[in-house]
């Protein structure tokens, strides 16, 4: 049955104006499910927060991973840095994962967030390279340090 001749049988069979009455209620129903839609979240965590947490998230995955050993152990790190990283910005799973859920909605801002969240990690990633070279050119330093002194020594 095509759509022209179901909604010719509607109209027939139901009347026009319980057909037009239905169609205004599902127009608003669909409008108003909509709206409530892009509507964010009372408490929705401001992008700068979400960005901040999402950083330190994020730290934590790799860390996580770097820290080898059995799979379990990892994901209950992660877990319980995530919970350190919840509390220290005064934010519960429901809270976070419900404002989440609304920059999931919304990709455009999301990407915004995702893109901070992005230099923010690269700047991380530089500081922990520079600091790893740092130490490790400290540490060189002082054992060419200890040789010459070694050497010196009668």
């Amino acid at each position: 049955m095509g759509v022209l001749q179901a909604t010719y049988t509607l109209f027939t069979r139901y009347g026009l104006s319980r057909c037009l009455i239905a169609a205004i209620y599902g127009s608003i129903w669909v409008w108003t499910g909509c709206a409530t839609a892009s509507q964010p979240p009372e408490n929705l965590l401001p992008p700068a927060q979400m960005q901040t947490v999402l950083a330190d998230m994020h730290f934590v995955d790799a860390l996580s991973e770097k820290a080898g050993g059995e799979l379990q152990d990892r994901i209950n790190l992660r877990e319980e840095l995530y919970d350190e990283i919840l509390e220290k910005n005064n934010l519960s799973r429901e809270h976070f994962y419900q404002s989440y859920g609304y920059y999931l909605d919304h990709p455009a801002l999301l990407d915004t967030i995702y893109k901070a969240v992005m230099d923010t990690l690269e700047i991380w990633q530089k500081r922990e390279t520079q600091l790893a070279n740092f130490l490790k050119d400290r540490a060189d330093r002082a054992k060419a340090d200890s040789l010459r002194a070694r050497n010196a020594l009668p």
